[in-house]
């Protein structure tokens, strides 16, 4: 008798800034919806300005778009604790937020979870390797 072995995965992700306790957005839990390989690369490839070079109103559009697509739900209140519901007009009523939301789910979207979740060396060689390059010699 042949046992067929499976996984769970989770439908959405957990976009959130747990790991940096100074952030803006720390203690925010934002459900987003998987992205597809093609959604991904569509995504990555937006002409989204940086630094002092401004976003056009059709740029941010798309990202509001994108956003409430895969935006399923957040913990988000307002000053009085009156829970905000997961809107386009409530991204669109924060900036900060939509840019820090694209960033980390796109990161997200697009790492590895679980035992490979060492981040990239981006191609340099990996500390494992360096580390059996750096044996010292048998010789005196």
């Amino acid at each position: 008798m042949s046992s067929k072995s499976t996984f769970t995965r989770d439908r959405y992700l957990r976009v959130h800034w747990d790991d940096d306790p100074d952030h803006e957005f720390h203690g925010a839990v934002i459900r987003m919806k998987r992205l597809s390989i093609d959604d991904l690369q569509e995504m990555s490839t937006m002409d989204i300005p940086e630094g002092n070079d401004e976003v056009t109103a059709a740029q941010l559009t798309m990202i509001v778009e994108r956003l409430a697509d895969g935006l399923m739900s957040w913990n988000l209140v307002d000053e009085e604790g009156n829970e905000r519901a997961p809107s386009p007009s409530e991204l669109r009523a924060d900036a900060a937020l939509c840019m820090a939301l694209l960033d980390k789910w796109m990161h997200i979207a697009g790492s590895v979870s679980g035992p490979l979740d060492g981040r990239s060396i981006n191609g340099s060689q990996s500390r494992a390797a360096s580390a059996l390059m750096d044996l010292p010699s048998e010789s005196p």
